[in-house]
This record gives structure tokens, C-alpha cells and sequence, in this order.
């Protein structure tokens, strides 16, 4: 039987858990993705996944710093999931800390930011990380205005359009992950880490990691093909009838995420709470919503579709079909006080909304 959680403590507690697998397990965007495995054999989200689940996640969250947490999710998404990374971090012996969010100033005048100084052994490791939400326009754009050098990350663009995939990655290649060599960055490492002065900072090693989801419109990625694997669309304020056409809407209940539930998808424990705190609505009613918040929003809105689920069909469906042992695996250790579910949902799929003036762009943004 599955059971929901008693608390706002314990709900937290969940919420916080998914977040903490979705930022492992979140596939990599960037192509050109300089990862830990140039220091160490293995990315930095590939190590500590491994470690945790033979560890069965209990020290993981033991020590969760649930006002930490909370305070970032608070503020927004990517401190949210700095501070997610920050625990992870901390609860792996093998890798320490040394620095986190430290600003670089020259001339009064702030330059950049580490994102994480950490050290194994004697290797420091600059690391900066970054979670994001592309939606993918090729289709919207005829290849007689595609630049020579246009590559598919250039047609991935963000909510707020003006970001994309490929100036994400030249700008964390180019600039971010330079900052240990400038003379500023360097100072500023020394400073920081003080009684470690002595590490050659010659030797500092560079990595990145940009994850997340790639929202594919709706003409381009066919539900038929995505049904098992709950698929992340997008598409326009006048094209919503597809979805009655393509995907049976009327079936779904239907909820506008706030940004910091964008992280992990809903899991049949918490979808109590998920009816209660996202108020959902029917096609109709969020056709009605979604009308009113795009007459004069620019960018995107983010919806996500779900469906009751009874207690006979999780046990029978979900659990074979959809079921993460490792995520299970870690609501397990939670040690909840929970009471039996009488009323779940799955989510279906999740969506972008966007208005018909999204990006704004005649062409692609080509890399800075």
C-alpha cells in the first residue's frame, strides 16, 4: 500500500529527497560538457549516485539542512539547486568543500563567481553547475536564415529567449571557468582558502555541468512516441486544441508550476499536496488561466498534466512501469509517519505554454 505524509515537515522532507536524486540524475545538456571525469574517471553526479545508493542514502539525509534548503528554494530555482549540490557535496568523504559562491572582485568591481572550489586529495577542482529549461525552435525557423556555424544548441532557447544552449556553454567555457586564471580569481581563491595557500593553484582543474530538460514542440515530437516516458513539450497559446487532438486533455487534471517545482517531476506520495498547493483545474478552467496570463507575458508558462491514479493501479502499473528503486530507495529512508493514501495522481507530462510573440527572434541567437 502507499502511504502520503502526515506533516508539512515530512512533505518537505520528500520534496527535498526528489530534488536531490533530480539533480543527480538530470541528463547533461551541453555537448561540449568538460565534466569531472577529466580529473577523476567519472563525472561528479555519476560518483556520488553511485555512493549514495550503496549507501542507501541514510547519511544523505540524516543531516539535511532543511532551512537551508528552504531559504534558497525561497529565493530562486538555480540558488535552490546550488545549495542541493552543496549538501551532496558535503556528504561525500572522499571530496571537501573549500569554497562556494565566492564572488571575484578587480577594482572594486565584481568580475565573476565560483560556483564550488573542491578538493580531492590534491587536486583542487573548479566546478560550476547550472540547471535549465530549453525549449527547442528549429522547427520555427526556415533553414535559409540558419547561420553556416548554427549548431542545435544555438536553437534551444530559454524562457527568457534571449538565453540559449550554445551561449550558456560559450559563456561558461570562455569566461567562468577562466576565472581561476585571472589574476582577481586567483587572489580571490588564496584569500579564501587561507590555511590551504599552499595548494599550487598551477594544477586547478576545470569542470561544468549544465542539466536539465529540452522541451520539444508538439508538432516535432509525437505523443505516440513519448507515452512511456512522460515527455516534456511546448507550444503555443493557439495551438492548445492539439492537445485534445493529440493527447486527450480532457482525461487530464491540469497545474501551473512555480519555479521552484520545475526541478523534480510529482511522485504519487505527495500528490495531496500537489492538488492542494498547485490548485488544480480542468482543460477548461486552465484554457481560461492560461488566456488571461499570456495577454501580456513575453515569456512561456509551464504547466504540468496529471491523472488520478487509484490505489490498485500504482500498485499494478506505476510501480512496474514508472517506479525509481532509487528514489523508493530514498523515500524509504526518510522513516515517515505516514497514513494511507486515499487519493493519487501520476503525472502525465509537462508543458510550455507560450504566447504566440515568443522569442521574438527573426533568427536564432547566435553564440556570444
Amino acid at each position: 500500500m502507499s502511504a502520503t505524509p502526515n506533516t508539512d515537515a515530512e512533505l518537505a522532507a520528500i520534496n527535498y529527497a526528489l530534488d536531490l536524486v533530480a539533480a543527480l540524475q538530470l541528463p547533461e545538456l551541453s555537448r561540449s560538457n568538460i565534466s569531472y571525469h577529466d580529473c577523476y574517471g567519472t563525472t561528479l553526479a555519476e560518483t556520488l549516485d553511485r555512493e549514495f545508493q550503496q549507501q542507501q542514502w541514510q547519511p544523505v539525509l540524516e543531516v539535511m539542512q532543511h532551512d537551508e534548503l528552504e531559504a534558497g528554494r525561497r529565493l530562486r530555482l538555480g540558488v535552490y539547486y546550488e545549495r542541493l549540490w552543496l549538501h551532496l557535496f558535503n556528504q561525500y568523504p572522499k571530496l571537501q568543500v573549500l569554497v562556494a559562491n565566492l564572488q571575484v572582485f578587480d577594482k572594486k568591481q565584481t568580475v565573476g563567481e565560483f560556483d564550488f572550489i573542491l578538493q580531492r586529495e590534491q587536486q583542487l577542482i573548479h566546478h560550476e553547475i547550472a540547471i535549465k529549461f530549453y525549449l527547442d525552435t528549429a522547427a520555427l525557423f526556415s533553414s535559409q536564415t540558419w547561420h553556416a556555424d548554427f549548431t542545435a544548441e544555438d536553437f534551444l532557447l530559454g524562457p527568457n529567449s534571449q538565453d540559449s544552449l550554445s551561449r550558456k556553454s560559450s559563456h561558461t567555457l570562455n569566461k567562468q571557468l577562466k576565472l581561476g586564471k585571472t589574476p582577481a580569481g586567483r587572489a580571490a581563491i588564496q584569500q579564501a582558502l587561507g590555511n590551504h595557500a599552499a595548494i599550487d593553484l598551477d594544477k586547478l582543474c576545470t569542470s561544468y555541468s549544465i542539466k536539465g530538460y529540452i522541451f520539444h514542440h508538439i508538432t516535432s515530437c509525437p505523443w505516440q512516441q513519448h507515452k512511456a516516458s512522460a515527455p516534456a513539450l511546448w507550444l503555443y497559446l493557439d495551438e492548445v486544441d492539439l492537445f485534445d487532438q493529440q493527447l486527450s486533455a480532457t482525461e487530464y487534471d491540469w497545474a501551473i508550476l512555480a519555479k521552484p517545482d520545475w526541478l523534480s517531476q510529482i511522485h504519487p506520495i505527495a500528490s495531496i499536496e500537489v492538488i492542494a498547493r498547485h490548485q488544480a483545474v480542468n482543460s477548461c478552467v486552465i484554457k481560461e488561466r492560461l488566456n488571461a496570463l499570456l495577454q501580456n507575458k513575453r515569456s512561456p508558462i509551464m504547466l504540468t498534466a496529471f491523472r488520478p491514479l487509484s490505489e490498485s493501479t500504482y500498485e499494478s502499473t506505476y510501480e512496474s512501469t514508472h517506479k525509481n528503486k532509487h528514489i523508493d530507495t530514498l523515500i524509504s529512508a526518510l522513516n515517515l509517519n505516514s497514513q494511507q493514501a486515499n487519493d493519487l495522481v501520476e503525472e502525465v507530462f509537462r508543458c510550455f505554454i507560450a504566447p504566440r510573440t515568443w522569442p521574438g527572434l527573426e533568427q536564432p541567437l547566435f553564440k556570444s
